[in-house]
């Protein structure tokens, strides 16, 4: 039977900890919620605890707001507790559900790039000057075509191995991203070529387990590291930068991807219905549902683009709400 990292304590201990073991079964990390869980185990000393019975008192205590705490994480706390709270009835313990907390409403809207500015963006990025110590004037034009190319998370990125990336065929394996899922992801033979020279001269004798992008002391380039490259890059291309939290985004790399993707399949006269779940498992969304928004972002940067998709599914998708982690 497999062990948790931690261990939860008291009268809860036994039930969490077949609580985790049952998601990971199903193929979930379940990290961060096993930790939520042991300190609610924790937090759970406080009370009288008889039977199968958690406290409704318990339940309330746990999810009040904490001082200094984003309404976000307490959103994530309130969550995994309802999940638990529910496997635990199933299993024959009393409970009281807690409410559902109110969900802030998404109000950025992703930045597309125009080609116009990619070229820009990619011409910077190509003309870095040499920093004494470092390679970033090489991984960087390598790294931001390789988000903007294949629509990458920045976290996807900066985990890929050497394993990984599959030059002889042109195709990465995207591994244990978001969602905890894997998938392959086919390359242009364009970015398959500038792969293929980085890693010669980069990496020409790295092992499997070597990451491809990878700082001086071997770990990967950190997710941090890229951020700050692109707000430099950014900033020499003169696009403005509207402050923290409302971009542009690195992500938004990944956004102007698939509302490029997504005007290409329809130019070539594909349905968008159809595009939509191609789109959608290339790029490792978990539902179409999360891919639609881009239909909206593509008509409003390509109108043109009206008149090929019906005004039927203009109608039927929503606007423009997409999460900019998807």
């Amino acid at each position: 039977m497999e062990s948790l990292r931690r261990t939860p304590v008291g009268e809860l201990s036994e039930i969490i900890q077949k609580f985790v073991r049952h998601k990971r079964s199903l193929g979930y990390k379940y990290l961060i919620e096993e930790d939520l869980l042991c300190r609610f185990s924790r937090f759970s000393l406080s009370y009288e605890l008889s039977g199968n019975i958690i406290p409704k008192e318990l339940v309330e205590d746990w999810i009040k707001h904490i001082p200094g705490e984003t309404r976000s994480t307490q959103r994530i706390r309130c969550s995994c507790l309802s999940v638990f709270l529910r496997f635990a009835a199933d299993n024959g313990y009393q409970v009281v559900l807690p409410p559902k907390p109110k969900r802030a409403v998404q109000v950025y809207i992703p930045y597309i790039f125009s080609e116009m500015e990619i070229a820009r963006f990619l011409h910077i990025c190509d003309h870095m000057l040499p920093y004494p110590g470092t390679h970033k004037h090489i991984m960087v034009p390598v790294i931001f075509r390789l988000m903007y190319g294949c629509g990458l998370r920045v976290s996807e990125v900066s985990n890929l191995k050497c394993c990984d990336v599959d030059l002889d065929h042109g195709i990465l394996t995207i591994r244990e991203s978001k969602f905890g899922k894997d998938r392959l992801v086919p390359m242009s033979e364009s970015l398959r070529e500038i792969l293929y020279q980085y890693h010669v001269g980069m990496n020409p004798s790295c092992k499997d387990t070597d990451f491809f992008f990878r700082s001086k002391n071997l770990k990967p380039v950190s997710r941090h590291w890229i951020y700050r490259r692109f707000r430099e890059i950014l900033r020499k291309c003169g696009i403005a930068h509207a402050g923290k939290g409302k971009g542009p985004r690195a992500h938004d790399l990944r956004h102007s991807f698939c509302v490029r993707t997504l005007k290409q399949l329809v130019d070539q006269g594909a349905d968008i219905y159809y595009a939509l779940p191609i789109l959608a498992t290339y790029v490792g969304h978990a539902s179409v549902k999360a891919t639609q928004g881009y239909v909206r972002l593509t008509v409003d940067m390509y109108p043109e683009l009206m008149e090929k998709v019906s005004q039927e599914c203009a109608y039927i998708l929503p606007e423009v709400m997409v999460n900019e982690t998807d």
